[in-house]
């Protein structure tokens, strides 16, 4: 197809010979290369991740994957989402490294759940071992009794009163998403948010 304008061809594209659109191989390949070389710098941020998690490094796994760098690597994932059909390999990676940090995240729940389930086992089965005990359980008593006199004296109705801080992209999300399964916020979904509010 040829596009003339004043007798001048303005631009020119080829067909091949079955028909389909000339397409510039070393064009889309900077595209290409521009967007791996991008994947890579959040690829890199997200192995670190994980390693972490393979050492068995819970607590600077906490400290690292907080819910604000979770946020952020959600949002540099879906800013290189690309349209399937165009860049077929590039979304099967790009999807798989959404899915490990969606992973990473619940395994850190689980581990969570795990230690809070730990801790309770501890509990009761130090509860167990003084109501097994006679001796322990009358100076548990006691000390209950104390306890419940010096804290709250004579009240006997004990109300509290909690207040919870969420992030605007937590709200938009559980507004637009409802609940996420499991506690787990989708990372595609999350970015979009947070790109869309401009935080």
């Amino acid at each position: 197809m040829v596009k003339r304008k004043n007798k001048n061809v303005l631009f020119e594209k080829a067909k091949l010979a079955d028909g389909s659109n000339f397409t510039n191989p070393a064009v889309e390949g900077l595209d290409k290369l521009e967007l791996y070389k991008t994947l890579k710098l959040t690829v890199k941020q997200l192995s670190e991740v994980f390693q972490l998690y393979l050492a068995n490094d819970i607590t600077q796994l906490n400290e690292l994957l907080t819910p604000e760098y979770y946020g952020i690597l959600s949002t540099r994932l879906y800013s290189l989402k690309k349209s399937k059909s165009k860049y077929p390999e590039f979304e099967v990676i790009r999807e798989t490294f959404t899915e490990t940090l969606t992973g990473l995240n619940v395994a850190l729940m689980r581990n969570s759940e795990l230690a809070n389930i730990k801790s309770e086992r501890d509990q009761y089965k130090d509860s167990y071992d003084i109501l097994n005990d006679r001796e322990r359980l009358e100076e548990y008593l006691e000390t209950l009794k104390t306890q419940y006199t010096s804290v709250f004296g004579d009240v006997k109705d004990v109300k509290l009163s909690v207040s919870v801080g969420i992030n605007p992209e937590y709200k938009e999300y559980i507004r637009v998403h409802g609940l996420p399964n499991n506690g787990v916020f989708e990372p595609d979904k999350l970015g979009e948010i947070i790109i869309r509010l401009g935080l």
